[in-house]
C-alpha cells in the first residue's frame, strides 16, 4: 500500500490504535481519498480533536512536563522559513518565482559552479541539508575559495532568515504566546516546564517577553551574557518579608542547535544582537550536525535533555 502523503494537513498518530487520526475535514479527505463528508467523518473528526484534548489536559497534570519545537513548528503563520525556502533564497536568482515565471526555479552562476564542483546533481528534489553536506565533503580534501565563500554567503543567508522573519509585519508568534500561557503558568511547586528546540530562532523568547514572562536560558544574568550550563540550575524567587515565593510563569529554553543570538569567543558563548556567520554559535543544516551536536555547548544541552528522560522513564514507566 502507497503511504499516504499528509504533510500541512492536521493530524496526530494514535498510538493505540496504530494510526494517524484527521482533525479536519480537509486531512480526513487526505487519508480517507474515497470517502465523503458527512456526518459520521464529522463525528470521527470530533472525537480525534475531543482524544488530543485529553491528552493534552491530562499531560498539564503531570509534575514534570517537558516540550519538543522541532522545525515545523515556526512554520505558518509564525512566518519563519523551511528547508525549501533556504535553498530557494541562497540558490536560486529569483526567490520569490512562480512555476508559470521564466525564471522559476533559475540558479545562481556561481551556485552552478558550485554544485559542479561538488558533485551535487539532486536538481528534482533539492535540500539546502545535503548541497551543504556535499560541500563540507569537498572541502576536507580540496581546499577552494569560490567554495567556501560560497558556503559562507549560504551560512550567511539562513542566519539572516532564521532571524528576519520576526521583525517582518506578517510574523504572528500568537501560537507560541498560547502555548506558554498553557503550560508555563502551572502550580509554582511543580518543576518548572522544560522546553527543547532545534529551531535557531527567537520566537519563545520573543513570545515570553511579550508575555513578561522569564526565561532560564543558560546564559548568565549580567551586561554581557555568558553561556554557562549551571545557570539551568536556578531559579526566580519573589521575596517577602519573613517568605520565599517562586515567580510564575518562568521556564526553561534548551536550544539543542544553538541560536541566531549565539556567538563564539574563544571557547566561550555569548549572546549578541549582531552575529557573524563565521561565529555564529549554531550547527547549520548538514550531515555534519550529528558530529557538531556532540560538542559545547550542545552536548550539555542534549546530556541534560537525556538525563531528563531517563530521570521521568525510571519514575513514571515512561516509554523511550
Amino acid at each position: 500500500m502507497d503511504e499516504i502523503d499528509i504533510s500541512g494537513k492536521l493530524a496526530f498518530f494514535d498510538a493505540g490504535q496504530g494510526k494517524w487520526c484527521a482533525l479536519t475535514d480537509e486531512c480526513f479527505i487526505a487519508l480517507n481519498p474515497e470517502a465523503e463528508i458527512n456526518e459520521e467523518s464529522q463525528k470521527q473528526v470530533i472525537e480525534a480533536k475531543e482524544r488530543v484534548q485529553s491528552i493534552l489536559s491530562g499531560s498539564l497534570k503531570l509534575p514534570n512536563l517537558s516540550f519538543f519545537a522541532g522545525s515545523g513548528t515556526s512554520l505558518g503563520e509564525v512566518g519563519g522559513p523551511s528547508m525549501g525556502d533556504l535553498w530557494k533564497k541562497s540558490m536560486w536568482v529569483n526567490h520569490e518565482a512562480e512555476p508559470q515565471d521564466s525564471d522559476y526555479g533559475q540558479l545562481h552562476e556561481i551556485a552552478t559552479r558550485v554544485m559542479e564542483k561538488v558533485r551535487y546533481q539532486e536538481l528534482e528534489n533539492p535540500n539546502i541539508e545535503h548541497f551543504l553536506s556535499h560541500c563540507e565533503a569537498f572541502l576536507q580534501f580540496d581546499h577552494d575559495d569560490e567554495v567556501l565563500g560560497y558556503v559562507r554567503d549560504v551560512k550567511e543567508t539562513i542566519l539572516f532568515e532564521c532571524s528576519d522573519f520576526l521583525d517582518q509585519a506578517t510574523a504572528n508568534i500568537s501560537s507560541y504566546q498560547m502555548l506558554l500561557q498553557k503550560l508555563a503558568r502551572r502550580r509554582v511547586r511543580d518543576p518548572r516546564l522544560k522546553v527543547f528546540t532545534t529551531n535557531y530562532d527567537m520566537c519563545f523568547e520573543t513570545a515570553a517577553s511579550e508575555l513578561g514572562m522569564m526565561v532560564v536560558d543558560g546564559f548568565s544574568y549580567s551586561r554581557k551574557r555568558k553561556f554557562n550550563g549551571q545557570y539551568f540550575n536556578y531559579d526566580v524567587v519573589k521575596r517577602e518579608e519573613d517568605s520565599h515565593e517562586f515567580v510564575e510563569g518562568v521556564f526553561k529554553l534548551f536550544k539543542l542547535h544553538g541560536s541566531v543570538s549565539w556567538t563564539r569567543e574563544g571557547n566561550s558563548i555569548f549572546e549578541s544582537h549582531e552575529v557573524a556567520p563565521d561565529n555564529a554559535a549554531l550547527i547549520y543544516p548538514a550531515k555534519g550536525k550529528y558530529q557538531q551536536a556532540f560538542v559545547q555547548p550542545y552536548l550539555e544541552l542534549r546530556s541534560y535533555r537525556f538525563h531528563l528522560i531517563t530521570k521521568w522513564s525510571l519514575c513514571h514507566n515512561f516509554s523511550v
